[in-house]
């Protein structure tokens, strides 16, 4: 094997051998990352600074923590069914398609998968509450601008220019399935835009005053 991809991995058995990418000291930090709340569904500043510390494997990182997660997932279920992780990683290495590597590298994958997959319940809690806070409506994922000038070049057929128009776009991704949904773009003037920091404030006032309440400040959830 070898840290020199030209190719993503395309199955899930690339993507869980490159497990056998990483130095001792990166799987390390793997595997103490996945053993907290957020496990195999980490933020983006968390995704960032996980690649700073795995440089085998830093762009196909995010592939390898979606093929844990559904293998996790897959664990869950037969585990709960009565089956070991031992036995579970057993049989998973047994279905995949590893020709390419040797028994031992074989083996040090078995070993690997055993400790990421072991059973996290601060993850299931993670999950459980993020869940709620989804609920069933897309969330806003990322926010960008872009502000347009707009010349104005008069009326009839004798174009003469009279100043330019300061136009904002806005555009909001969503985590919506639905392409439909996924992203949503408008413009706004001025003073649209002004309101829009009005309403983004007063929702901050709002948070703010629900934490000072007293009988409520010790009842919120973060999602950390």
């Amino acid at each position: 094997m070898t840290e020199n991809f030209i190719t993503p991995p395309s199955s899930l058995d690339e993507a869980l051998a490159l497990l056998l990418v990483l130095r001792e000291e990166e799987f390390s930090e793997l595997s103490q990352v996945t053993s907290g709340p957020h496990s195999f569904s980490l933020s983006s500043s968390q995704l960032k600074e996980l690649q700073t510390k795995i440089a085998s494997t830093t762009d196909y990182l995010p592939v390898l923590l979606g093929a844990l997660s559904f293998v996790y997932d897959r664990t869950t279920k037969l585990r709960d069914a009565g089956k070991s992780v031992g036995d579970i990683v057993k049989q998973l290495v047994d279905e995949l398609d590893l020709d390419k590597i040797t028994l031992d590298q074989k083996d040090l994958l078995r070993k690997r998968l055993e400790v990421v997959l072991k059973q996290n319940p601060a993850y299931a809690r993670f999950r459980k509450i993020r869940g709620l806070q989804d609920g069933f409506l897309p969330n806003a994922i990322g926010f960008r601008s872009m502000v347009d000038l707009r010349p104005d070049f008069g009326e009839g057929d004798a174009l003469s220019y009279q100043g330019l128009l300061k136009v904002i776009q806005f555009r909001v991704r969503t985590d919506s399935d639905n392409p439909e949904l996924k992203e949503f773009v408008f413009q706004l003037s001025e003073e649209a835009l002004e309101e829009l920091n009005k309403a983004v404030a007063r929702a901050r006032d709002k948070l703010a005053a629900l934490r000072r309440e007293g009988r409520l400040s010790n009842q919120f959830i973060e999602l950390k």
